[in-house]
This record gives C-alpha cells, sequence and structure tokens, in this order.
C-alpha cells in the first residue's frame, strides 16, 4: 500500500507509533498499516502515485545529486588549492588561493615600479610550504605571466564544472560531469 501524509501532502512509510482516539497506541505499521481508522488516526490515507508525486521524487532526487556534486566540485577545488601552482623548474609551488594571487600581484607591482624608479627591485616571495624566494622585476615577469596564465586555466575550469553543474536538468546529466584534473 502507498500512503499520503495529508499534513505534507507527500508519499512517506507509515510511524511506528500511532495514538488513536481512544487514547491507546498501535506499534508496527506493518501490522495496522491495512486498519484505515488507525491509517486515518496517524494522518495518512492510501493512496495511488500520481504524476505530481514522480515529478516531485525527480526534483528531489536531481537537487540530492546537485548537492552531492557541488559537495565533489569543493573538495576538488580545495585540493587544488591545497596543492598550488609548482614553479616550472623549481621544487616548490605558489598558493593560487585569492589571498594568494593577491599577495604576489601586489609583490609584481612592488618590483616593477621599483625597477621603473631605478630603485632595487628585490622582492620576496613566500611559498605554499613557507620558503622564500627573491625574485627581482626581470625574473618575476616570466613567472607572472606563467603563473597568471596557469590560474586562469584553473579558474576556467572549476566556472565550467559549476555551470555544467547549473544547466543539469536532470540527474545522469550531473553523473556525467567529470570532475578531475
Amino acid at each position: 500500500m502507498i500512503y499520503r501524509n495529508l499534513t505534507t501532502g507527500r508519499i512517506e512509510p507509515l510511524p511506528y507509533r500511532v495514538r488513536m482516539p481512544d487514547g491507546t497506541t498501535r506499534t508496527d505499521p506493518s501490522q495496522w498499516g491495512t486498519d484505515l481508522a488507525a491509517v486515518a488516526a496517524a494522518g495518512f490515507e492510501v493512496t495511488q502515485r500520481t504524476p505530481e508525486d514522480d515529478a516531485y521524487d525527480a526534483a528531489q532526487a536531481l537537487a540530492a545529486a546537485k548537492s552531492a556534486k557541488s559537495a565533489e566540485i569543493d573538495t576538488f577545488w580545495s585540493s587544488l588549492v591545497a596543492a598550488g601552482w609548482s614553479v616550472p623548474g623549481e621544487p616548490y609551488a605558489l598558493g593560487i588561493d585569492v589571498d594568494d594571487v593577491a599577495l604576489l600581484l601586489g609583490a609584481y607591482t612592488l618590483s616593477k615600479e621599483a625597477a621603473s624608479l631605478g630603485l632595487p627591485s628585490n622582492v620576496t616571495i613566500v611559498d605554499i610550504s613557507g620558503g622564500t624566494h627573491v625574485y627581482d622585476a626581470a625574473a618575476l615577469q616570466p613567472l607572472m605571466l606563467q603563473y597568471g596564465s596557469a590560474r586562469a586555466a584553473i579558474s576556467q575550469q572549476n566556472a565550467d564544472l559549476r555551470q555544467q553543474l547549473a544547466a543539469a536538468t536532470t540527474v545522469a546529466d550531473v553523473e556525467a560531469i567529470v570532475v578531475s584534473a
């Protein structure tokens, strides 16, 4: 039998215990589920599935799948941020979180401005392990171009995944989204 909760309007399983109008209780819906008076006392009615029930269940399943995939994308993004960007030819990585980008851009701007004024342009960059590295404006510029390109690609990948998720209209669409490097 299928039961509809009269309060929510949704198809739900019967509760384990129901209090009858005479004050007695009934337990184990597998025994009292065919007693229409007990079903009514529990706030349910015997029903049939409707297209609205199917649509509701599909929407709930899609929402659950999207939530799980969003968490998967978040975890993937966090792993990328934790790993940072490996500097080509060097044994260290730079942070790629928003704060890291801002600090590196600030150091680059400072170095570039100092060089344009004829001042020493050395700046110290701190990698994700806490190691320090000194660069001058000439050495920092190609690094910044590579870093910016890599960070933009990572951001684009994240945005693409989130756009695919937003556009998904079925659970199958959500499951087809591949989250990986």
